[in-house]
């Protein structure tokens, strides 16, 4: 083999591990960037309330995540939403554009949009791609709760049907509550148990104990 050829060799060999360098970077800016902005994200994940400010935090860290980088947007645009940011409708948007499969996207959208076409089909569009994700069921039920009387009705059977998991499933229970707390809550969990009511006669009896222990400090 020629030295030319040689070096077009090794050249060649060199090109698929940097092919693969340059593809990864971004999703190590992007990780970088959400450990800076973590815990506020794994709350968010979690559903737990934080100070406003905590979100305007972690919203100005994850801006620096990678374009590319849909869920990481994603997870801006609702600390953007839950910091009171304007604008986290367009970010949830932005990043969708990047995970357009992702059921938490459009959630995210279903939950701090106030468009009156947008908010409902975003929900469905949530409810269709992951029908049975359990830590996404309590925060599309309360959504489905105010979106309830511009809904399809085949979403509103999904939104139901998201009901009775995040009771069945008892690693859901603490989902109940802030869904019951909800203008709408109760009425969405009545129909969800209408063909039901030793189901839903257990649900309230767990309600009522959980706050009387609140109460004693148990």
């Amino acid at each position: 083999m020629s030295n030319f050829g040689l070096w077009l060799f090794r050249l060649m060999a060199f090109v698929p591990p940097l092919l693969l360098a340059l593809m990864a970077a971004p999703r190590l800016q992007s990780g970088l960037v959400l450990d800076t902005a973590f815990p506020a994200t794994l709350y968010m994940s979690m559903d737990v309330a934080l100070p406003p400010e905590a979100y305007a935090e972690a919203e100005r860290r994850l801006a620096h995540v990678a374009p590319e980088d849909g869920g990481s947007a994603i997870a801006r645009a609702q600390a953007a939403a839950l910091s009171g940011r304007a604008g986290a409708v367009d970010l949830a948007e932005a990043g969708l554009a990047r995970a357009p499969a992702s059921a938490w996207g459009w959630t995210v959208i279903a939950e701090i949009s106030d468009d009156p076409v947008r908010g409902p089909a975003a929900l469905e569009m949530a409810l269709r791609l992951a029908p049975f994700d359990p830590w996404l069921a309590g925060r599309r039920v309360e959504a489905g709760a105010f979106l309830w009387d511009v809904l399809a009705a085949d979403a509103r059977d999904l939104v139901l049907r998201q009901a009775r998991i995040i009771w069945i499933d008892s690693d859901l229970h603490g989902q109940v509550r802030p869904l019951l707390r909800t203008p709408q809550g109760g009425t969405l969990v009545t129909r969800a148990f209408a063909e039901a009511p030793e189901d839903l006669r257990g649900l309230n009896r767990w309600v009522a104990r959980t706050a009387w222990r609140e109460s004693l400090g148990r």
